[in-house]
């Protein structure tokens, strides 16, 4: 049986715009872009191991429409933080089961970060 690849669909209006919020912002990093007749329509990043998002403007019906729940340990959720803060990315309190650290991009998706129990 042949190996799963999953990725998450975020739909952005500019995938290039989006590119940079998730690289330069979050940290992400780019693994592929594709284009058509110059202009990109899907990228992927990744953030370390895991978190594989395919960027795309290909549905702009959905643009704004995804959220993703994230959740690591306190020692990497520190280092998002102090990255945030280091990048000038907007962040607020939420919750959804639990405390949230919530970042919107630039089209209104937003990424739940659950905050780690520190007890």
């Amino acid at each position: 049986m042949a190996d799963w690849v999953v990725s998450t669909l975020v739909f952005v209006r500019d995938v290039d715009t989006a590119i940079g919020f998730y690289v330069d912002g979050l940290g992400f990093t780019l693994n592929m872009r594709h284009e058509h007749e110059g202009t990109a329509l899907v990228a992927g990043v990744s953030h370390g191991k895991g978190c594989p998002l395919l960027l795309t403007c290909q549905w702009p019906d959905r643009v704004g429409s995804t959220i993703l729940y994230l959740a690591f340990g306190q020692d990497d959720f520190a280092r998002l933080e102090a990255d945030l803060r280091t990048t000038g990315v907007e962040t607020k309190d939420g919750w959804w089961g639990d405390d949230l650290l919530i970042v919107t991009d630039p089209d209104g998706n937003q990424l739940y970060f659950a905050k780690p129990d520190v007890s």
